[in-house]
């Protein structure tokens, strides 16, 4: 109970960030440190951990709050202190974990270090791989990769760095590979997906545009009934209608002068 009130403390946190950032900036290495403390202690329950990953990434939706969080980085790599070590937790939590972490690493991307380069590699190179995780996942994981090659192309003027970093491009161009390579079975299934969709976005449309006509005629049914009833009109001698109305709103004419003293 009193991890889940922390937890909930966090989520109040992110909440203050939203129009009070400049007040709590002062405070965001301390807060940094005890959102990683929390994900190293927090219980393996999914709802828990979920909220904590969710108020985690708002906070990383700041710029300035998000800097505290890179030296924390090797440590947040860890799938047992991201995700927990339940099984519950790693089958459920693991998508928005590794979107957390590969938002975290492109915001530091300018500042990694050759470890902390090969590290991001392993991990997302393998988690594309991963089938038991979506197909979004997998290109995120790509994605992020892919940004990883302007900050290892900067370590080319290095000496004792350009081989290594040759090698990572290398990893990340096999990974790439691979992952088409195991996607290719699959293109066809794919593709028929896409059609169903497109078949099913079509129909809806359809579905619509029949709708709005209906709608029109109803709404114009609606505003006659609001009309107020109009007098109908009858028939003079001379056969032409006159409208009772008119009749009723008529003003009568007052007798002269003459009449009035006879």
């Amino acid at each position: 109970d009193l991890k889940a009130a922390q937890v909930k403390t966090v989520s109040f946190i992110t909440y203050l960030l939203r129009g009070n950032a400049l007040l709590v900036e002062p405070h965001q290495e301390a807060i940094s440190a005890a959102i990683v403390g929390l994900l190293q202690s927090c219980p393996d329950v999914v709802a828990t951990r979920k909220e904590l990953l969710v108020a985690t990434r708002h906070v990383l939706g700041s710029k300035t709050f998000c800097k505290g969080f890179f030296q924390h980085l090797d440590l947040m790599m860890d799938d047992e202190v991201l995700v927990g070590t339940g099984r519950k937790c790693i089958e459920s939590l693991r998508p928005l974990a590794y979107s957390f972490l590969a938002e975290l690493v492109h915001h530091m991307k300018a500042e990694l270090t050759l470890p902390q380069i090969r590290r991001s590699i392993v991990v997302f190179s393998r988690n594309m791989q991963d089938n038991t995780l979506p197909l979004s996942t997998h290109m995120t994981c790509a994605r992020l990769m892919h940004h990883l090659v302007e900050s290892i192309f900067r370590m080319r003027a290095d000496a004792a760095q350009a081989t290594e970093a040759r090698q990572f491009l290398i990893r990340i161009l096999y990974a790439t590979v691979a992952k088409f390579r195991s996607l290719r079975p699959q293109i066809a299934q794919l593709l028929v997906t896409a059609d169903e969709l497109e078949k099913v976005i079509e129909a809806k449309a359809k579905v619509n545009d029949e709708m709005q006509p209906n709608e029109k005629e109803k709404s114009e049914q609606e505003t006659r009934a609001a009309m107020p009833p109009t007098t109908p009109k009858r028939a003079d001698a001379s056969g032409s209608e006159k409208d009772d109305s008119a009749k009723t709103d008529e003003v009568p004419k007052m007798p002269s002068h003459e009449k009035l003293k006879s």
